[in-house]
């Protein structure tokens, strides 16, 4: 079964819901709703990685994520938080998170120090940019399965050499801007996900309402769920562990159904578990994994 991370975006500015989730109260009632619908994990950040976004410090990023991190951690949720700051790395880690997300790799000697002194898992992003941030930049496909490959040896040695356990890492090859402009450079990883295995290594994928499926497909942000379904259930198909998303119940469901639809599976489907409780009801975390 694919593990499916939720994102809760604690922000004025991320591209498809920036402000929605900004107040503590509706970022933690958004994460019980993903829970609900069936997240392993909740990703929570509070510093978008639109190209456009605002500059948000590191002692004002941990006052956004420390109430809703707090709230989730008590009612027994996995949170992961998306972060680049090594700062941001250290509180949150304190505060007992499960993953460390950084969409820059780990690329400081501060930030892998940081994920050194954390027992988190951590998700390693390539990036063609060595911002904290996606840009704008016309790259092309070229051979960006070879560069993330070269990005997540890198990555792993230094890791490895500061104490890090080989097993707490998950690669994540990045999508959208983080690899270009345009869609041809998101398509190529896609196609060759497989080729990452050498690894050895977890790989999760986050595509969910990407710029390169707006230019597929011509739709705004808001428009692009049918568009993510696809792209996520092919990357499911290609083996991937993880999938990142904002639409936790579609991606849920249409994987039960294709599981179901796999070769060599039961004439007499099992029903999968009921993740919505009733009114009153305490969430079962255990039947939303």
């Amino acid at each position: 079964m694919v593990g499916i991370l939720g994102i809760v975006n604690v922000t004025r500015d991320s591209f498809s819901d920036g402000g929605q989730f900004l107040r503590p109260a509706a970022a933690i009632a958004h994460a019980e709703q993903l829970l609900a619908d069936g997240a392993t994990v909740v990703d929570v950040g509070a510093e978008s990685t639109h190209p456009d976004a605002e500059d948000v410090t590191a002692a004002e990023e941990i006052a956004r994520l420390e109430p809703v991190v707090a709230a989730l951690l008590r009612r027994g949720a996995e949170v992961s938080v998306d972060t680049t700051k090594p700062d941001v790395m250290a509180a949150m880690a304190a505060r007992g998170v499960a993953w460390l997300n950084d969409v820059a790799g780990f690329r400081s000697a501060a930030a892998v120090a940081a994920a050194a002194r954390s027992t988190a898992r951590l998700c390693v992003m390539f990036a063609r940019n060595d911002r904290p941030r996606a840009a704008r930049t016309a790259a092309g496909a070229g051979d960006v399965v070879a560069e993330a490959g070269a990005f997540f040896a890198d990555r792993i040695a230094a890791l490895e050499a500061a104490g890090v356990a080989r097993s707490r890492i998950v690669l994540d090859p990045g999508m959208g801007f983080f690899l270009g402009r345009e869609a041809a450079p998101s398509l190529e990883m896609l196609r060759r996900l497989p080729e990452l295995r050498r690894f050895g290594l977890p790989l999760l994928v986050s595509v969910s309402r990407k710029s390169f499926l707006g230019e597929l497909t011509g739709r705004g942000a808001s428009e692009r769920g049918a568009a993510t379904l696809a792209a996520e259930l092919f990357a499911a198909q290609q083996g991937v562990d993880w999938i990142r998303t904002h639409d936790v119940r579609a991606l849920r469901d249409a994987l039960l159904v294709w599981q179901q639809c796999a070769p060599g599976r039961p004439a007499t489907p099992q029903r999968a578990p009921r993740t919505q409780p009733r009114p009153g009801e305490a969430i079962d975390r255990g039947a939303v994994q």
